[in-house]
């Protein structure tokens, strides 16, 4: 029963429909909602009793997972013949989006600290070293997103459409 219960939980993280998940099963409606009712309290469970930190875990957990997946996309979409370049980028910025949705859960249940959104790197303009090393750490950060770029396959032309469209 455990085994089948995984599998009904699989295809429903995947997103299956209940007819679709009972073709694939070989199962009646009735013993799909009685399986689905065991997952909905085994998954209240894990809340009930959770502290803060404990959901906050759980949910990184799952963040991290999907951050996982999206590098394997990349990777797989890095190595392709026929590059889909918006997908690649869609992809790199949906793990962004990841990690912002973490911190804002994160501090939305306390765990996160609030002042962690102070800026931790300041410049002095009047300082022409500390403006030299941000400049550096710039261009640092510039080139290594052209390597990318272009490791991708995208041609100069096209790296310049993504910059500019970020403007």
């Amino acid at each position: 029963m455990d085994d089948l219960k995984g599998k009904v939980r699989a295809l429903l993280i995947l997103g299956f429909s209940d007819k679709a998940i009972c073709e694939q099963l070989s199962m009646t409606r009735d013993q799909l909602k009685a399986i689905k009712e065991q997952i909905k309290e085994e998954e209240v469970e894990v809340f009930e009793g959770a502290t803060p930190k404990d959901i906050f875990a759980n949910y990184w957990f799952r963040q991290l997972q999907c951050v996982r997946e999206l590098n394997e996309v990349i990777s797989l979409l890095l190595n392709s013949e026929t590059q889909s370049y918006s997908a690649l980028v869609s992809a790199i910025r949906t793990k962004s989006e990841i990690w912002d949705k973490v911190i804002k859960v994160g501090r939305e249940l306390g765990v996160i600290k609030e002042e962690l959104t102070k800026p931790t790197f300041e410049i002095d303009p009047s300082d022409p070293e500390a403006v030299s090393k941000a400049k550096a750490m710039i261009e640092r950060e510039l080139r290594d997103f052209y390597e990318l770029a272009r490791r991708s396959g995208l041609t100069d032309e096209q790296i310049a459409r993504l910059y500019d469209s970020e403007q």
